[in-house]
């Protein structure tokens, strides 16, 4: 019941949470929705910055590892390593706009 409780209260109020931090505090997994700006573009091209990357996705309910092919697409679910540092950088990222290539 936490568990569901936790997971309705961070889709609802948009709050970001680390599913794990390592001891020393310094780096987090976290969740994220894809940007409605990334759809359309490879994540592989777009999966990494200064001190974060995605390391997996969630779509319809089923967790994968990025690869080369794998397009981002509305309703996906990131799962980010990151920094503390890198926290800004990916903010940055999450909320630019970025252009399908034709």
């Amino acid at each position: 019941v936490a568990w569901s409780t936790d997971q309705i209260s961070r889709r609802i109020f948009d709050r970001r949470v680390s599913d794990w931090t390592d001891q020393s505090g310094t780096l987090s997994l976290i969740e994220q929705p894809v940007p409605l700006s990334w759809c359309g573009r490879r994540l592989a091209d777009i999966s990494q910055g200064e001190g974060w990357q995605v390391g997996g996705v969630s779509r319809a309910g089923r967790a994968q590892l990025i690869t080369e092919a794998l397009i981002a697409q509305e309703g996906d679910l990131l799962h980010l390593m990151v920094t503390n540092e890198g926290l800004p950088g990916l903010d940055r990222r999450l909320t630019e706009t970025m252009e399908v290539p034709s």
